[in-house]
């Protein structure tokens, strides 16, 4: 499924201990992210559970450089809200993903 494409690329960028939470906002976003939002762009809106379950495994990469549904979770350190966005902005490379999807469904009259 689409959440296992984007888990998968989480597990390999939690891997690598050199990525700071930027480099891993920025990964999660090119290489976790990118991989729905084609398909997301010609379907509909994904449901609650799955929006949880990507929005969750997100904030446990870019803000705590963990897998997603880690054996040992640690306490957040920043609300998830301020994840996404230009570090320039004040964000911290993570995409928002599902401003992203609303405004391409706009964009096609979805």
């Amino acid at each position: 499924s689409l959440l296992d494409g984007a888990t998968s690329a989480f597990k390999r960028l939690s891997q690598i201990p050199q990525l700071s939470t930027f480099g891993r906002g920025f990964g999660s976003a090119s290489y976790g992210v990118s991989k729905l939002l084609y398909a997301a762009e010609f379907s509909d809106l994904p449901d609650d559970r799955f929006q949880a379950a990507l929005r969750r495994a997100v904030a446990q990469l870019v803000d705590r450089g963990q897998p997603p549904n880690p054996s040992q979770p640690k306490f957040p350190g920043v609300a998830a809200q301020l994840l996404p966005g230009s570090p320039k902005e004040g964000g911290f490379g993570a995409l928002p993903w599902q401003e992203h999807i609303r405004a391409r469904h706009a964009w096609w009259g979805a």
